[in-house]
């Protein structure tokens, strides 16, 4: 039970793009579709004639809520899920409010094909049943999935850190950030450590004086990647620059890969679009 409590807490892979997403809704809607008119359950066999158009309403419809479901998460509430604290059971509860969202719009679709009439018992007795047929099945595909990402992303991680490193902080390169004004920034290259995007700010933690210093200036991270064009440092995710003699390990869990940091204990997410460019920086 507690395993079973610790991988609900756990965090959970972060969800596709919205396109990525209504190619997976439209897929589903096809398959709700087959199911309906193959099996013809919920007696729709009488529906002869226009069978198939009714199935494909079904279907039409899966499709339609689950993208209106998709805006309000992403764009009303700003629902973000590529953070640590993205975890299974969120995604549970949310697939579950999906699972009732569509099951409503079937009912409101069954009601505009029959002559049944509005009654408030008869949708909750359907979104009762839909919630009891469902849940059982999303929450093993969640752990399936969850158990799949961390199994995939941990075989990268160890595969990137068989890769040899250059343990030298000796790099002879330097940068200077213009911050306008007369404004500068002056740092050496292997005194280093990473960078933060903090909206319009950028939080550099570097090496002054033997202590790790962290510095918060007006600037932009993609002004700041430009700045480090001829030096080791790279871009491992939209918020983070990271200078990878100072990768201590690399682990990996549902969410992708996760740097730690030398003498630091924050943990720096690696987009898989940058673990490329990642891999190549460590050979």
């Amino acid at each position: 039970m507690k395993s079973f409590l610790d991988r609900l807490r756990a965090p959970f892979p972060s969800q596709s793009s919205l396109l990525e997403n209504a190619k997976g809704l439209f897929g589903i809607g096809l398959f709700v579709a087959a199911f309906l008119y193959l099996l013809r359950p919920f007696g729709i066999s009488g529906m002869n004639g226009v069978l198939f158009w009714i199935c494909l309403g079904f279907g039409g419809v899966t499709v339609v809520f689950g993208l209106v479901f998709q805006l309000v998460c992403d764009y009303l509430l700003k629902i973000r899920t590529d953070v640590p604290s993205w975890t299974l059971w969120k995604w549970l509860v949310q697939a579950c409010l999906l699972l009732l969202w569509v099951g409503l719009g079937n009912y409101l679709f069954m009601i505009l094909i029959s002559d049944a009439t509005w009654k408030g018992e008869s949708l909750i007795n359907m979104l009762i049943n839909t919630i009891v047929v469902g849940v059982f099945p999303i929450v093993f595909s969640g752990l399936m999935i969850q158990m799949r990402s961390i199994k995939k992303n941990q075989t990268l991680a160890g595969s990137i850190k068989s890769k040899k490193q250059d343990p030298s902080d000796t790099l002879s390169s330097h940068l200077l950030i213009n911050q306008g004004s007369s404004a500068e920034l002056r740092l050496d290259e292997g005194g280093f450590f990473f960078a933060e995007a903090m909206q319009n700010y950028v939080a550099i933690h570097y090496n002054e004086a033997g202590e790790l210093t962290k510095k918060v200036i007006r600037y932009t991270l993609s002004k700041l990647e430009s700045d480090c064009e001829g030096t080791t440092i790279i871009r491992c995710h939209r918020s983070y620059i990271v200078n990878p003699q100072k990768i201590e390990s690399i682990s990996g869990n549902a969410q992708g890969l996760k740097l730690k940091i030398k003498n630091c204990e924050v943990e720096i997410p690696v987009s898989r679009s940058f673990i490329p460019t990642l891999k190549k920086s460590l050979d």
